[in-house]
């Protein structure tokens, strides 16, 4: 079967937080515009602070100018995963689950901190997805490009390479067209065996020049045995209806204003007003131990899947395939496991060093009040028989 593949470009946006410790100051970002306009008019970058800030925290950090980084996201999480692929007449675009994705995934570029998890920078072009791509005769794969990608004229194969292995998503080929393909990916510890597995990548191309590329629609066919039409994409008027839901009749719609400054550092920053929101520690360190109990838990079940999948390779091995080196391979994988576990725990101890988390005021006037009146008292506790 013929493996070929012409890979697109994203954008990628780095954001960085602080905080400190006892207190969490609560940032108000003051509206500067309306929340929704008529499609196809424009605005200035900094319509991305106010319609983000409900989902994450900007903050100032250079060289980038102000960056973004999502609250309410698992430490093992990745762009480009919580949503589908749709095939459209501007190539295969990302359709986001997730309420900001109609920015974070089509404007600007991301990149990964070891200090801060994922975070964006925003940019200034609209497009399908900003992402490269890889495939195999198992499976396909896509990964968000860093902002240091000259994507002027094109992409080299070597700016493609730096993608570290951890940063790939990658779905068997029969899976590529499910709804939430969060569920399909394969344990990231099998990232690198994928790309050795001799994947073929085509050019990378200006998308402000060209439409974006993929797998061919006719391979994609094959894989999945579903046909694929190209939708239209139209131009809706807000954000909440404007990150690929279906509009029926062979549409889908994109919130996709265009955007006034050709650099997003020549926007104004973000007017801010800050609140000091008191968050007893006890309630900070009881939302560290509940997301490291959720961690613990998914890295597990990664686990558990990685082992079986290994145990099922070598149960049923590959003609040609020596068993010493598959389990050689095995090995590797275990190891890029392990440390994939240990930067996903960095990473969420130092999110709550610096406060990247959802301020949750209601939720602790709640407990406070809960604590105080004894609002979980046993029934006989209330005067009720």
């Amino acid at each position: 079967m013929t493996r070929w593949w012409r890979a697109s470009a994203a954008v990628v946006l780095i954001v960085v937080a602080s905080g400190c410790a006892g207190a969490y100051y609560q940032d108000t970002y003051v509206r500067a515009s309306a929340s929704s306009y008529s499609p196809g008019s424009t605005v200035s970058v900094s319509y991305f602070y106010d319609e983000m800030a409900p989902y994450g925290r900007w903050i100032d950090y250079q060289p980038y100018g102000w960056c973004w980084t999502p609250y309410d996201v698992s430490a093992d999480w990745r762009p480009y995963t919580a949503g589908s692929w749709v095939y459209t007449d501007v190539g295969w675009t990302w359709a986001s689950s997730e309420p900001w994705g109609w920015a974070a995934y089509h404007y600007g570029r991301w990149t990964f901190d070891p200090a801060y998890g994922w975070v964006w920078v925003p940019g200034t072009t609209w497009g399908p997805a900003w992402v490269a791509w890889y495939g195999n005769d198992d499976c396909v794969g896509w990964a968000p490009l860093s902002p240091g990608m000259d994507i002027s004229v094109s992409l080299r194969y070597a700016d493609v390479e730096r993608i570290p292995a951890q940063q790939w998503c990658f779905v068997q080929r029969q899976h590529f067209l499910d709804g939430n393909l969060r569920m399909q990916l394969i344990s990231i510890a099998r990232n690198r065996t994928q790309i050795e597995r001799g994947g073929r990548m085509g050019q990378l191309e200006d998308m402000t020049r060209t439409i974006q590329k993929g797998p061919e629609v006719r391979e994609v066919e094959g894989w999945t045995g579903r046909r694929v039409t190209p939708e239209r994409v139209v131009n809706v008027e807000s954000p909440s209806r404007g990150r690929g839901q279906s509009m029926g009749r062979g549409a889908v719609g994109f919130f996709r204003p265009a955007i006034k400054e050709s650099d997003p550092k020549q926007a104004p920053p973000p007017q801010v007003q800050q609140r000091e929101v008191v968050i007893p520690d006890n309630v900070l360190r009881a939302q560290q131990e509940a997301e490291q109990r959720k961690l613990e838990q998914s890295l597990a079940n990664e686990r558990a899947r990685l082992e079986r999948d290994q145990d099922k390779e070598q149960r049923f091995q590959p003609p040609g395939t020596p068993l010493d080196e598959i389990r050689q391979r095995h090995a590797a994988e275990r190891q890029a496991f392990e440390a994939h576990a240990a930067e996903q725990r960095q990473v969420l101890v130092q999110r709550f060093q610096k406060r990247i988390a959802k301020p949750q005021r209601a939720d602790v006037n709640k407990q406070q009040k809960d604590n105080g009146n004894g609002k979980d008292k046993k029934k006989g506790d209330r005067g009720e028989g």
